[in-house]
């Protein structure tokens, strides 16, 4: 349950950040807006991204109400920083967990021999289980009924 609600919180924080870029992008298309021939290098682009990405970071604002002043809005983005800060946080958490969880091989021995079962036995001391529901060996072999009949 409690990764279910993690995965849905970080959901919603990925389409809070996604879903305004795709509105834009589908306005603007609908719009015929035409964008300028870009003749910048890739180095010059890779350049660009660094600051544009700081201004996002600083700028990031997801608990949005209105009206709102310049004290608000600073709380508000407080806020965002930290929800990130504990999703990302959470999923680390949740991944490690997934990570570090043991996996069960289960494996069926039919008819194991008692040197088989000792050796498994030594590997395995504290995760062997025999339900023994059937008896390999024979009741004939160590029990013997002599009936005596009274004369």
């Amino acid at each position: 349950m409690a990764q279910l609600i993690g995965l849905l919180s970080g959901l919603i924080a990925a389409l809070r950040l996604v879903i305004p870029i795709i509105v834009r992008f589908i306005i603007n298309k609908l719009n015929n807006v035409q964008s300028p021939p870009s003749t910048l290098t890739l180095r010059e682009r890779l350049r660009l991204i660094k600051p544009a990405l700081k201004k996002v970071v600083v700028e990031l604002n997801t608990f949005q109400y209105f009206p709102h002043n310049d004290r608000q809005l600073q709380y508000q983005r407080y806020a965002t920083r930290l929800y990130i800060f504990l999703i990302i946080i959470s999923v680390t958490i949740l991944a490690g967990y997934n990570l570090m969880d043991t996996s069960i091989h289960r494996d069926t021995i039919t008819n194991p021999s008692e040197s088989d079962y000792s050796n498994l036995e030594q590997d395995n001391p504290t995760d062997l289980i025999c339900k023994c529901t059937d008896i390999s060996i024979s009741y004939s072999s160590f029990i013997t009924i002599e009936p005596q009949f009274p004369q």
